[in-house]
């Protein structure tokens, strides 16, 4: 997972650790996918419960 990063410049940075992220995508053993998430100017803060499944 990969926060504000553009696919460019994500193949770059792989290809530094021996990755070839542009073969990865054409053999699709791999998927890059964009999620635009808008930030609201008010966010409603509440209270979470977490909770651990043994």
């Amino acid at each position: 997972m990969s926060f504000e990063e553009k696919d460019a410049d994500l193949v770059e940075n792989f290809s530094s650790l021996g990755f070839d992220l542009d073969d990865l995508l054409a053999t699709q053993k791999l998927a890059l996918d964009y999620v635009h998430i808008e930030r609201r100017k008010s966010l409603k803060r509440e209270s979470l419960t977490w909770r651990a499944s043994l």
